[in-house]
Protein backbone atom coordinates (compact mmCIF):
# COMPACT_ATOMS: atom_id res chain seq x y z
CA UNK A 1 0.00 0.00 0.00
CA UNK A 2 1.50 3.41 -0.91
CA UNK A 3 2.50 5.78 1.86
CA UNK A 4 0.02 8.53 2.66
CA UNK A 5 2.34 11.43 3.41
CA UNK A 6 4.02 9.83 6.40
CA UNK A 7 1.47 7.07 6.96
CA UNK A 8 1.71 3.51 5.78
CA UNK A 9 -1.57 1.75 6.59
CA UNK A 10 -0.45 -1.72 7.69
CA UNK A 11 -2.74 -4.71 7.43
CA UNK A 12 -5.77 -2.73 8.49
CA UNK A 13 -8.37 -2.60 5.77
CA UNK A 14 -11.61 -0.70 5.45
CA UNK A 15 -13.65 -3.68 6.70
CA UNK A 16 -11.50 -4.00 9.80
CA UNK A 17 -11.94 -0.30 10.55
CA UNK A 18 -15.70 -0.57 10.10
CA UNK A 19 -15.70 -3.53 12.50
CA UNK A 20 -13.70 -1.53 15.04
CA UNK A 21 -16.07 1.43 14.72
CA UNK A 22 -19.03 -0.93 15.32
CA UNK A 23 -17.22 -2.27 18.40
CA UNK A 24 -16.90 1.30 19.67
CA UNK A 25 -20.59 1.90 19.00
CA UNK A 26 -21.66 -1.26 20.85
CA UNK A 27 -20.04 0.05 23.99
CA UNK A 28 -20.99 3.67 23.44
CA UNK A 29 -24.43 3.91 21.81
CA UNK A 30 -27.12 4.38 24.40
CA UNK A 31 -24.59 5.29 27.08
CA UNK A 32 -24.67 8.48 29.11
CA UNK A 33 -21.62 9.72 27.14
CA UNK A 34 -23.36 9.11 23.81
CA UNK A 35 -26.46 10.99 24.99
CA UNK A 36 -24.28 13.88 26.13
CA UNK A 37 -22.40 13.94 22.82
CA UNK A 38 -25.63 13.94 20.83
CA UNK A 39 -27.21 16.64 23.01
CA UNK A 40 -24.14 18.87 22.87
CA UNK A 41 -23.76 18.59 19.08
CA UNK A 42 -27.42 19.52 18.66
CA UNK A 43 -27.16 22.42 21.13
CA UNK A 44 -24.08 23.82 19.40
CA UNK A 45 -25.67 23.48 15.94
CA UNK A 46 -28.83 25.22 17.18
CA UNK A 47 -26.83 28.10 18.66
CA UNK A 48 -24.94 28.46 15.39
CA UNK A 49 -28.19 28.51 13.35
CA UNK A 50 -29.55 31.25 15.63
CA UNK A 51 -26.41 33.34 15.14
CA UNK A 52 -25.35 32.94 18.76
CA UNK A 53 -21.83 32.00 19.87
CA UNK A 54 -21.45 28.22 19.74
CA UNK A 55 -20.13 28.21 23.31
CA UNK A 56 -21.46 29.52 26.57
CA UNK A 57 -20.27 28.62 30.10
CA UNK A 58 -22.67 25.66 30.41
CA UNK A 59 -21.71 24.16 27.05
CA UNK A 60 -17.99 24.66 27.67
CA UNK A 61 -18.32 22.93 31.06
CA UNK A 62 -20.28 20.06 29.51
CA UNK A 63 -17.60 19.61 26.84
CA UNK A 64 -14.93 19.60 29.55
CA UNK A 65 -16.86 16.93 31.48
CA UNK A 66 -17.08 14.86 28.27
CA UNK A 67 -13.34 15.10 27.54
CA UNK A 68 -11.55 15.67 30.85
CA UNK A 69 -13.47 16.55 34.03
CA UNK A 70 -10.24 17.37 35.87
CA UNK A 71 -9.97 20.67 33.94
CA UNK A 72 -13.34 21.98 35.20
CA UNK A 73 -11.82 24.31 37.86
CA UNK A 74 -9.78 26.02 35.14
CA UNK A 75 -12.69 26.12 32.68
CA UNK A 76 -14.82 27.86 35.32
CA UNK A 77 -12.31 30.74 35.45
CA UNK A 78 -13.48 31.93 32.02
CA UNK A 79 -15.99 34.76 31.95
CA UNK A 80 -19.08 34.43 29.74
CA UNK A 81 -17.73 37.31 27.63
CA UNK A 82 -14.35 35.57 27.12
CA UNK A 83 -16.08 32.32 26.14
CA UNK A 84 -18.36 34.14 23.70
CA UNK A 85 -15.44 36.09 22.20
CA UNK A 86 -13.32 32.95 21.72
CA UNK A 87 -16.24 31.04 20.17
CA UNK A 88 -17.05 33.85 17.74
CA UNK A 89 -13.40 34.16 16.68
CA UNK A 90 -12.99 30.43 16.21
CA UNK A 91 -16.07 30.14 14.02
CA UNK A 92 -15.46 33.36 12.05
CA UNK A 93 -12.17 32.23 10.53
CA UNK A 94 -11.38 29.37 8.20
CA UNK A 95 -7.74 29.38 9.27
CA UNK A 96 -7.06 26.43 11.57
CA UNK A 97 -4.24 28.16 13.46
CA UNK A 98 -6.48 31.18 14.17
CA UNK A 99 -9.28 28.87 15.33
CA UNK A 100 -6.90 27.19 17.72
CA UNK A 101 -5.47 30.47 18.93
CA UNK A 102 -8.92 31.77 19.81
CA UNK A 103 -9.77 28.63 21.80
CA UNK A 104 -6.36 28.24 23.44
CA UNK A 105 -6.78 31.73 24.91
CA UNK A 106 -9.40 30.28 27.28
CA UNK A 107 -8.37 29.00 30.73
CA UNK A 108 -8.20 25.21 30.81
CA UNK A 109 -8.27 24.77 27.04
CA UNK A 110 -5.26 22.91 25.71
CA UNK A 111 -4.94 21.04 22.44
CA UNK A 112 -7.11 18.03 23.45
CA UNK A 113 -9.93 20.27 24.70
CA UNK A 114 -9.66 22.59 21.68
CA UNK A 115 -9.98 19.50 19.46
CA UNK A 116 -13.20 18.56 21.26
CA UNK A 117 -14.65 22.05 20.80
CA UNK A 118 -13.76 22.01 17.11
CA UNK A 119 -15.08 18.47 16.64
CA UNK A 120 -18.40 19.29 18.28
CA UNK A 121 -18.67 22.51 16.25
CA UNK A 122 -17.48 21.06 12.92
CA UNK A 123 -17.99 17.27 13.30
CA UNK A 124 -17.24 16.48 9.66
CA UNK A 125 -14.01 18.49 9.63
CA UNK A 126 -12.21 17.87 12.92
CA UNK A 127 -11.32 14.69 14.84
CA UNK A 128 -10.81 14.46 18.59
CA UNK A 129 -7.18 14.47 19.71
CA UNK A 130 -6.87 11.41 21.93
CA UNK A 131 -3.98 9.23 23.15
CA UNK A 132 -5.70 6.11 21.80
CA UNK A 133 -5.98 7.60 18.31
CA UNK A 134 -2.33 8.66 18.45
CA UNK A 135 -1.36 5.09 19.45
CA UNK A 136 -3.39 3.75 16.51
CA UNK A 137 -1.61 6.08 14.10
CA UNK A 138 1.73 4.76 15.34
CA UNK A 139 0.39 1.23 14.86
CA UNK A 140 -0.54 2.15 11.29
CA UNK A 141 3.03 3.27 10.69
CA UNK A 142 2.86 7.03 11.16
CA UNK A 143 6.40 8.29 10.81
CA UNK A 144 5.64 11.84 11.82
CA UNK A 145 4.87 12.94 15.33
CA UNK A 146 1.83 14.89 16.40
CA UNK A 147 2.87 17.02 19.38
CA UNK A 148 0.19 18.78 21.41
CA UNK A 149 0.87 22.07 19.66
CA UNK A 150 -1.02 23.98 16.97
CA UNK A 151 1.38 22.68 14.32
CA UNK A 152 1.02 19.11 15.59
CA UNK A 153 -2.76 19.49 15.60
CA UNK A 154 -2.80 20.62 11.96
CA UNK A 155 -0.61 17.63 10.99
CA UNK A 156 -2.87 15.30 13.01
CA UNK A 157 -5.97 16.61 11.22
CA UNK A 158 -4.25 16.24 7.86
CA UNK A 159 -3.24 12.66 8.61
CA UNK A 160 -6.78 11.69 9.63
CA UNK A 161 -8.28 13.43 6.60
CA UNK A 162 -5.90 11.51 4.30
CA UNK A 163 -6.84 8.24 6.01
CA UNK A 164 -10.53 9.16 5.80
CA UNK A 165 -10.16 9.61 2.03
CA UNK A 166 -8.02 6.50 1.65
CA UNK A 167 -10.47 4.27 3.51
CA UNK A 168 -13.61 6.08 2.23
CA UNK A 169 -15.00 6.56 5.74
CA UNK A 170 -16.50 9.49 7.58
CA UNK A 171 -14.09 11.24 9.90
CA UNK A 172 -16.14 10.20 12.96
CA UNK A 173 -16.21 6.54 11.86
CA UNK A 174 -12.45 6.60 11.38
CA UNK A 175 -11.99 8.39 14.71
CA UNK A 176 -14.01 5.71 16.55
CA UNK A 177 -12.16 2.86 14.82
CA UNK A 178 -8.77 4.36 15.61
CA UNK A 179 -9.80 4.91 19.23
CA UNK A 180 -10.51 1.16 19.60
CA UNK A 181 -7.37 0.19 17.64
CA UNK A 182 -5.23 2.43 19.82
CA UNK A 183 -6.87 1.28 23.04
CA UNK A 184 -6.02 -2.30 22.13
CA UNK A 185 -2.34 -1.41 21.59
CA UNK A 186 -1.63 -0.41 25.18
Amino acid sequence: MPALAGLEPRRVGRRALLRLAREYDRGYLGSEWFRKETHLKRAIAARWRMGRPVLNPAILEALARWKSPRILPLIRKNSPAAISRAARRAVATGDEMSRLGALLALHGVGMPMASVILHFTFPNRYPVLDVNVLAALRRLGARESFPKSPEGWVRFCGALRRLRSHYRLSLRTLDKALWVLGRDVG
